[in-house]
Order: C-alpha cells, then structure tokens, then sequence
C-alpha cells in the first residue's frame, strides 16, 4: 500500500452486503493484478479519487445524442399518433351525420 502524507481517520458506513462483496472482488482482483494485497479501504479510496462528478466532453455529446435521439422518436410518435387519430375521426364521421 502506499505511504500517505497525511493522517488518516477511521470512519464507519453502511454498505450493503452485494457492494461488500464486489468491493472485496475487485481488491482481490487488484491484488493479483498488482502483485500485491490491496485492501478493502484502498479500493474504496481509489474509487473517491476517481470520481468525477462533472461529465466529460464523450459523455456530454453521447448524452446529448440520446436526447436528440429521443426528441425524434418522440415527434415521429406523435405525428403517427396524429395520423392514426385523424383517420379515426374520418371513418367515424358517418355516425354522428344527424348530429352536425
């Protein structure tokens, strides 16, 4: 493991067992990776200096695709819908002669 410049502090959570026992996969997984035990803290560690909670650029534009995807098919749904409903009406008409 190694050597931290500053003091750590031991801090208690709740992790729900399946994320338990990935966690310990992935440090296990690591440490043959690495050659090396690399513990359960020094998995979760990693992973909080990973983290990025802004998007990237990929991920903004793979994102803005679907959304742009999703625009499509919505307006391409609606425009059938608006289509099956007119010929709805049309063949319907007839019934209602007496009361137009």
């Amino acid at each position: 493991m190694k050597k931290r410049s500053s003091t750590m502090v031991r801090k208690h959570i709740l992790i729900p067992p399946k994320l338990i026992a990935k966690i310990e996969s992935i440090a296990k997984d690591a440490s043959i990776a690495e050659n090396k035990r690399i513990s359960f803290s020094e998995i979760i560690r990693r992973a909080l200096s990973n983290y990025n909670s802004t998007p990237s650029i990929s991920e903004e534009m793979m994102l803005e695709a679907l959304l742009d995807s999703v625009i499509l098919s919505t307006n391409e749904t609606v425009k059938r819908n608006q289509g099956v409903r007119n010929q709805g009406v049309r063949v319907n008409l007839p019934q209602f002669n007496g009361y137009f």
